[in-house]
């Protein structure tokens, strides 16, 4: 929005600027021209006061010396002086300074307003710049009617004519810059209430629901934005307890039945019982089970969405989370012929680097990573956890041999019951609550799950947390090994 402001302003300032520049130099122009053929005709009609008194029998050399006295104290760079008779031709003995086809000289001693002419005096090969000419009629020393010639040139007004452009073109681009400066600075100061409230809106989360968008603004259009906004997160955080509330109701309200009918399953006694029946209760004993986990999941899901719940501060050795999550997974990579690996951290500095927060809830979402990477990797092959310290950041990459997941699927796999295809694994799929849970977890730690493309095929999913305590500032890479 700022950089849209700054370029509305430039543009509108270069329009205006150029517009008015066209103007001012049209003006300027015809102000040059004018000023200077006026003092031209001044100049003319003093030389006609001394000519006039001089024809006919004057000859050449006097008019040279008469345009060399002119050019000492006028604003010219050369000045030629003829004088035309009624018939058209010259009257001053030697060769004319134009020729004779060039002066009106019928229509001057007429009476007629001649404009000022540009000729290029006589004998000239037309490279050097015309004369400004100025004629006018006047009457001899025989009483006769002549027509005086005065031509100048007009470098001096070329001059400042170029001048003139020049400034006009520093102008027009120096002043595009000055404004971008200017307007960058102002749309700056205009839009830093809006970027507060994008910062605010984008911060917006189911942890930061119950935080008012407390920002002081000075004007009405600026308020009724924030009080809407504000309104819309009361709505939001409603919306979010009335379906985290009747999740957690219906799943504690489900638990009951469950453990009912799951602890009478286990203790049937199954002697002399026929196989079908015997089928039936393992059946059913297996679906109470995995209802269980399903509530199991709401119910997690509901702890960590909840904007009320904060994560109790217990430092975990990162070395150690790692560790206690790869030996909660391995019967489960061990029923799926799957072979589960930990690089850990060795490096002396980085031995001591913990995290803080519910070590629980931490372990459940390493958990639900390697789970998910477990469920979607082929028998015999690896899933790998690697462990790397980055500064003030525990990164922690769960790298699968998998089918990988499709571009267009990358931003919807941590969405609720969101659940990728493993039929060509023959295993059943999960509820798609695990990557929703985990990613809850790491948010509610101050972290963040990222996921991509691995290098030879399956996904990484990457978790990022920040360090505490000890080890906060270490750099280390996981190099040991530990088969799970």
């Amino acid at each position: 929005m700022r950089i849209r402001l700054t370029l509305w302003v430039v543009s509108i300032f270069t329009v205006i600027q150029w517009s008015i520049s066209g103007v001012l130099w049209l003006y300027q122009s015809s102000s040059i021209e004018a000023v200077f053929n006026e003092r031209l005709r001044e100049r003319a009609e003093t030389v006609a006061g001394e000519v006039a008194v001089m024809i006919p029998g004057t000859d050449r050399a006097w008019l040279d010396s008469l345009s060399a006295r002119q050019e000492s104290f006028v604003h010219t760079e050369r000045l030629e002086i003829d004088v035309f008779g009624k018939d058209g031709r010259s009257v001053i003995p030697g060769a004319a300074r134009f020729l004779v086809t060039d002066i009106p000289v019928a229509a001057v001693l007429a009476g007629q307003d001649v404009a000022y002419l540009k000729l290029h005096p006589a004998g000239s090969d037309g490279s050097a710049p015309p004369l400004r000419v100025a004629a006018l009629a006047m009457m001899g020393a025989d009483l006769e009617p002549y027509v005086l010639v005065v031509g100048s040139e007009d470098g001096f007004a070329r001059a400042q004519l170029a001048l003139v452009g020049r400034l006009f073109l520093v102008s027009g681009l120096l002043g595009p810059l000055v404004t971008a400066a200017c307007g960058w600075y102002i749309a700056g100061i205009a839009v830093a209430p809006f970027e507060r409230l994008r910062r605010l809106a984008s911060e917006l989360g189911p942890q930061s629901l119950n935080k008012s968008l407390d920002m002081p603004v000075r004007n009405t259009e600026l308020a009724e934005l924030r009080d809407q906004l504000e309104d819309a997160r009361v709505r939001i955080r409603n919306a979010f307890e009335v379906q985290e509330r009747f999740m957690t109701n219906v799943s504690h309200e489900l638990k009951t039945p469950i453990a009912v009918v799951l602890t009478e399953a286990q203790t049937l006694r199954s002697v002399g019982v026929s196989a079908e029946v015997l089928e039936f209760v393992e059946s059913t004993e297996e679906e109470m089970q995995r209802l269980g986990r399903l509530i199991e999941s709401f119910l997690t899901l509901a702890r960590v969405r909840d904007g009320h719940h904060e994560p109790r501060g217990k430092r975990y050795g990162v070395n150690d989370l790692a560790m206690d999550a790869v030996e909660h997974c391995a019967k489960m990579a061990d029923l799926h012929g799957v072979v589960l690996a930990a690089e850990l951290l060795e490096d002396d500095e980085a031995l001591d680097a913990s995290v803080s927060g519910d070590p629980e809830l931490l372990r459940t979402m390493l958990d639900n990573l390697i789970r998910n990477a477990i469920r979607f990797t082929p028998p015999g092959k690896l899933v790998d956890v690697r462990m790397e310290i980055q500064g003030g950041w525990l990164h922690v990459r769960v790298v699968d041999q998998g089918p990988g997941i499709p571009c267009d699927q990358m931003r919807a796999v941590f969405d609720r019951f969101r659940q990728g295809s493993n039929q060509q694994n023959g295993r059943a799929g999960g509820h798609g609550l695990g990557l929703a849970i985990a990613q809850g977890i790491a948010e509610l730690h101050g972290g963040r799950i990222g996921v991509s493309d691995g290098e030879g095929g399956g996904c990484v999913f990457e978790v990022r947390l920040p360090l505490s305590g000890r080890g906060v500032h270490a750099n280390g890479r996981g190099r040991g090994a530990a088969p799970g």
